[in-house]
């Protein structure tokens, strides 16, 4: 959440909500309970981010890509046991400017703009892939880069 909430493009967007998306693996009961935590996680969220405006969290199985409406949606989080469905959640990424998030970084170096893992030692990690970021118009000051475990040119 904090990763996110310092993505410079929502702010200059000027919005009046924050909209995320969860995409889950349907078939993964382990995916759908940490789908349904982090739900309750970030609407319980006590000091909402983005300046105070509204947070909204929708989720999705992996078999309803198609029903999310892409121009509505800020940020979508992508759960582990995507990696098949990278490319097109990608592609809508590039095409509606959503940044792409996940805390898996395998994920991270297949397209997935940003991702934030935790160490061995529980510390998180930050991990950022440079073209997926500005293809869905992620932007971070280079303080924020700076801490980053390892970041993705290609």
């Amino acid at each position: 959440m904090k990763l996110l909430s310092l993505n410079q493009g929502i702010d200059i967007a000027n919005l009046d909500s924050v909209t995320i998306a969860l995409v889950y693996d349907a078939g993964d009961s382990t995916a759908r309970r940490q789908t349904e935590s982090y739900r309750r996680w970030f609407s319980d969220f006590p000091n909402p981010p983005f300046r105070g405006k509204p947070l909204r969290i929708l989720s999705f199985s992996n078999r309803a890509l198609a029903d999310i409406n892409w121009p509505a949606i800020q940020a979508v989080v992508v759960l582990p046991g995507q990696a098949n469905r990278i490319d097109a959640i990608r592609e809508k990424c590039a095409a509606y400017k959503v940044l792409s998030m996940t805390t898996d970084s395998t994920l991270v170096s297949q397209g997935i703009a940003a991702g934030v893992t935790m160490s061995s030692s529980q510390k998180p990690e930050i991990w950022f892939n440079v073209k997926s970021l500005e293809a869905g118009g992620g932007m971070y000051r280079v303080e924020i880069l700076q801490l980053a475990k390892q970041i993705i040119w290609e």
